[in-house]
């Protein structure tokens, strides 16, 4: 697919001066300062916990359980308990020390704050039955579109068979949000579908029903309408988007990344449902060690390159 992405992330130009930079003396330098900042970082306060199994302990000495007790333990110790995990946040060390210089090559001016996020209301555009968000690592990238990514998740609330209610949760992924005048009259909602059959299409509950002034609408591909339902208020921006060329490519993605796209008046919205977190955090000192501008890159600069390159293409549509 790299025909369709021809942008500064997917660039080898991009890794090559983000190696370059790293073999830089005061850049190794400035690194390893940063790396043991960061392992220092660490909880060393008395572990309660430990004064609770003991007491246990003693009590079950004498009898059958002592062995079970003694397994439980261990397990503890081997799988939950580890001196390499990190307790504190890091997060203004890892953006100033790796995430900002790689950025920084990449668009020149471009601002990121861990801990910000959009509010609801913009989130709610994209999945509008959503229960709840929780979102991290905003990038605003010095673009003339002034584009954002953000880490999402979404969780939804549902009741099962019995009533109860229940939360899952129904997105964990990237959404990019481009701000732009589309010329449009309304708007155009894409989201992914679980199935379609005589009754109509089925969609996760985040993303709810078809509402109010919206008309759904279907392509030539059947493999598109098979997989994206599509509802719109303005059937004109949605005929530009749904180009032969952008169908192939949401075609593409299927079985790879879920898609979510929203457009109006204001700008272009898509969420990519990767189940993995852009520049996560490291969380213990053995992954601290490990960091590296380069390997930190590669983790993201292929998705961050179809990301990107999509939405470009299709704010070009319109």
């Amino acid at each position: 697919m790299k025909e369709y992405y021809n942008n500064a992330f997917s660039s080898p130009d991009t890794l090559k001066r983000i190696e370059e930079k790293e073999k830089s003396p005061q850049i190794q330098e400035k690194l390893a300062a940063i790396k043991e900042e960061m392992k220092g970082k660490k909880t060393e306060t008395f572990d309660y916990r430990l004064l609770i199994a003991g007491f246990i302990g003693l009590l079950l000495i004498r009898t059958r359980y002592y062995s079970l007790f003694v397994i439980a333990l261990i397990c503890y110790f081997k799988f939950f308990k580890s001196p390499d995990k990190v307790d504190h946040d890091i997060s203004e060390d890892y953006v100033d020390g790796f995430v900002n210089p790689i950025l920084e090559e990449i668009f020149p001016g471009t601002k990121l704050d861990y801990n910000d996020s959009l509010g609801e209301s913009d989130f709610d555009k994209i999945f509008p039955r959503a229960y709840s968000y929780e979102s991290n690592c905003h990038i605003s990238f010095a673009d003339e579109y002034e584009t954002q990514i953000f880490n999402l998740e979404a969780v939804a609330q549902d009741r099962n068979s019995k009533g109860n209610l229940v939360y899952r949760t129904e997105f964990g992924g990237q959404v990019l949000l481009m701000n732009f005048r589309t010329k449009s009259t309304g708007h155009v909602r894409i989201v992914p579908l679980k199935y379609r059959n005589d009754y109509g299409p089925h969609m996760d509950i985040s993303y709810g029903k078809i509402r109010d002034g919206e008309r759904e609408i279907f392509t030539e591909s059947i493999e598109f309408n098979n997989a994206y339902g599509v509802f719109a208020t303005d059937e004109l921006a949605a005929k530009k988007i749904l180009d032969p060329n952008i169908i192939n490519i949401m075609n593409s993605w299927i079985g790879r990344t879920a898609l979510w796209l929203y457009m109006d008046e204001d700008g272009l919205m898509m969420g990519f449902r990767s189940w993995k977190d852009m520049f996560a955090l490291p969380s213990k000192k053995s992954e601290i060690e490990k960091l590296s501008l380069s390997g930190e890159y590669d983790k993201v600069g292929m998705n961050l390159g179809y990301y990107y390159g999509l939405m470009d293409i299709i704010r070009e549509k319109l």
